[in-house]
């Protein structure tokens, strides 16, 4: 949802001042509200899932952790339990928080909660938004060319290896 700039006080925190509208551009005029996302850490073993998004969506290309957007009165890991439901078609356990980060995006911030899942039957083998999922050792993470939101969990899972 687009909500109008509050003006002086985006840039600095505070009230404008005479002194302060000399120091800080004016905004651009409008700013976005943050956007809570959820995803999803599969591990088997030293293998981690990744899925790369399919082209024409945003991020089409690059690689990222499956899940989605939550919507206002879920929540987190009932919103990553229907998000991976209905992206990867199958049912997980959610299990410990890995990582929770906020990037922007286009000018809006997108705050990523990471978790840990458990499958509760098969392992993923297709998803909707993605054109092609796969199963990478972590010290290979970081050669994928990876969705913004998503490096901070990156990092954290390479540097556990």
């Amino acid at each position: 949802m687009i909500t109008p700039c509050c003006g002086w006080l985006c840039a600095t925190g505070r009230r404008p001042t005479t002194t302060s509208r000399r120091r800080w551009p004016p905004c651009a005029g409008r700013r976005s509200d943050p956007v809570d996302v959820v995803a999803a850490i599969f591990i088997d073993g030293e293998q981690v899932l990744a899925c790369r998004r399919r082209a024409g969506l945003e991020a089409g290309g690059r690689w990222e952790f499956p899940g989605g957007k939550t919507e206002r009165w879920e929540e987190p890991e009932t919103a990553l339990e229907r998000e991976i439901d209905e992206e990867l078609g199958v049912e997980v356990e959610v299990g410990e928080l890995l990582d929770r980060s906020t990037t922007m995006v286009a000018g809006t911030p997108i705050t990523l909660a990471c978790y840990f899942v458990r499958t509760l039957g098969e392992a993923p083998a297709q998803s909707t938004d993605h054109d092609q999922i796969g199963w990478f050792a972590r010290d290979r993470l970081g050669w994928l060319d990876w969705a913004d939101p998503d490096l901070p969990a990156v990092r954290r899972l390479v540097a556990a290896t």
